[in-house]
């Protein structure tokens, strides 16, 4: 195992640890006096966490001998509703190493906010995307849009949104490092089956506006299964797809992961 590797277990078993410690061993929000040798104010902190919904998942595939293979991927997501609005957060890290030579190593974070509107199913969104890949054309890719979004079904089973806006993206580092304008339309759907199983899919469409030839998409879909709604355990598939009708020379339009994942819900 690399030394990459080991850091990378070592630092997910250090977010695992505190995120433990502050959904699990402070239920109140507050830390004992005796535990304490310094004095904060922790008394609004358990109001906040409870509007926070959300999943810490963790997947790791390994083989040994004449070969070795790691693959990890890490999964953060949260969800934060209000009377003014909901807050939408996703973090996933993915890395691979084939026989200690690494492959793959890249980061897709998301983060929406929708703005609740006077009509309850229409709200006003500001939505952001920050990727890293260690082997891309490019440093880093940010995103911001902003527009509109429609809630055209919601009920205790299924629900399904559209959104429709505008902005601009640019590729750090990379052959494309410029701000082009670029429209943005995106759907997202939701079903459950049952008690314990429930199916998403997410996508986001941005053509460029000068050149609708040229455009980006972002397809996450998959399945999530409770396995102990007590201890909110959960076992999570899924897929994430990345494409780009203009990749940099010598790289492919898609960039795809996969992978299964035991999550705690929180």
């Amino acid at each position: 195992m690399s030394k990459i590797l080991r850091k990378r277990l070592v630092a997910s078993a250090a977010a695992w640890a505190v995120l433990g410690a502050f959904f699990v061993f402070t239920p109140d929000g507050q830390l004992g006096a005796q535990d304490v040798w310094y004095q904060l104010d922790f008394s609004g902190l358990a109001d906040e966490r409870k509007r926070w919904d959300g999943s810490v998942g963790f997947g790791l595939n390994g083989t040994g001998g004449n070969s070795q293979n790691v693959d990890i991927n890490l999964s953060v997501e949260t969800k934060r509703e209000t009377a003014d609005g909901v807050t939408d957060l996703l973090f996933n890290y993915f890395y691979s190493e084939n026989d200690l030579v690494a492959s793959t190593d890249r980061i897709f974070s998301k983060a929406r906010h929708e703005h609740k509107l006077a009509n309850p199913n229409l709200d006003w969104y500001y939505s952001g995307t920050w990727e890293w890949d260690r082997f891309s054309g490019y440093d880093f890719r940010i995103a911001l849009h902003t527009g509109a979004g429609w809630l055209l079904c919601k009920d205790d089973i299924r629900s399904f949104k559209t959104r429709f806006g505008a902005g601009s993206s640019r590729e750090i580092g990379g052959v494309q490092d410029d701000w082009p304008l670029e429209l943005q339309w995106g759907l997202d759907w939701e079903r459950k089956l049952g008690s314990k199983i429930r199916l998403f899919a997410t996508n986001d469409y941005y053509p460029q506006f000068k050149d609708f030839a040229r455009f980006r998409v972002n397809t996450r879909a998959g399945l999530e299964t409770v396995l102990d709604p007590a201890y909110g355990l959960s076992l999570q598939t899924f897929v994430l797809n990345r494409y780009n009708s203009t990749p940099d020379p010598g790289f492919q339009a898609n960039d795809i992961d996969y992978g299964v994942t035991l999550g705690f819900n929180f």
